[in-house]
């Protein structure tokens, strides 16, 4: 028996330990380690930007910056599909929660085939909040295998009974314990480790216009409206949920007292890409999910 197989039937679940085992993932394992300038991956700071790639802006002024990803330093881990080679961009507004196609300005993800060796940090724009400076903290990147959560359509699928229900997320609290002592959570790849719900599912949702139909308020009380919500996501999550499989982690972004990113009550972000657009790099449809408790 393997080492995950061993971890998941000391929490009883031997019955869908061999699906659990399959459905994991490689992912890299992002950490802030000491304050830098240089250019490498990091969280916050100023970006290493190409000359011919302005600093991307919403109707309100420019986006602030989050993180960059040397692709060729991180660890190689092929099933992510990331390019080789490359540089990612991660932006955001800071503040707004992205609902519909029409809120694509409120975040972006660029790309560059060159590496980030040799460019020069590009100087915040003047108009850029001071609260959204966030102080550049170099990456320490290493793989970590990582499984889905409780909502993901993978584990719907086996119909856990109540008790491995709870002992399915007693397992995901150790594994990650086993698999750090960290107490963040930035990740590229993988499953999102997410609060509310599946960002791989409000994606596809969002991005296709179906997330305000399930908001929709009318003319309903809060306790009627609540309800209601609530039965047209479990509509569209039977209707639709596989569609999430569809879509993949490019960076999870956690709020993180070292680099001062807050994100709402000790939220995060999720940058995630259609698995299409990630084979044809067509990184401009990335789409971002703001989560917190």
């Amino acid at each position: 028996m393997t080492k995950i197989g061993k971890a998941l039937s000391k929490f009883g679940l031997s019955r869908v330990s061999a699906q659990l085992e399959k459905a994991a993932k490689k992912s890299i394992r992002l950490a802030a380690a000491e304050p830098s300038k240089e250019a490498v991956s990091r969280l916050g700071g100023r970006p290493n930007l190409p000359g011919d790639i302005e600093w991307p802006g919403s109707n309100d002024g420019p986006l602030a910056f989050v993180a960059q990803l040397d692709l060729g330093s991180l660890p190689r881990v092929s099933e992510l599909g990331l390019p080789a080679a490359g540089s990612l961009f991660f932006f955001y507004d800071g503040s707004g929660n992205p609902t519909k196609p029409a809120d694509r300005n409120l975040f972006r993800v660029l790309y560059s085939e060159d590496g980030l060796d040799g460019v020069r940090e590009r100087s915040f724009p003047k108009q850029l909040d001071s609260k959204l400076r966030w102080k550049g903290f170099r990456c320490e990147a290493r793989q970590e295998v990582s499984f889905p959560w409780p909502e993901d359509t993978v584990v719907r699928q086996l119909e856990l009974s109540e008790d491995e229900c709870t002992a399915f997320g007693q397992f995901s609290g150790y594994w990650i314990e086993q698999q750090s002592r960290l107490q963040t959570l930035h990740r590229v790849g993988g499953y999102p480790n997410y609060v509310q719900h599946d960002p791989k599912f409000e994606a596809h949702l969002k991005t296709t216009g179906r997330w305000a139909e399930i908001w929709k308020k009318g003319k309903l009380d809060a306790m009627a409206y609540f309800q209601e919500t609530n039965r047209r996501f479990d509509e569209a999550r039977q209707r639709e949920g596989h569609r999430a499989a569809e879509w993949e982690l490019l960076l999870q972004v956690d709020s993180d007292e070292a680099t001062g990113m807050m994100w709402g009550d000790i939220g995060r972000l999720y940058f995630l890409i259609h698995r299409d657009d990630l084979q044809a790099r067509r990184f401009e449809k990335a789409w971002m999910i703001w989560d917190c408790y």
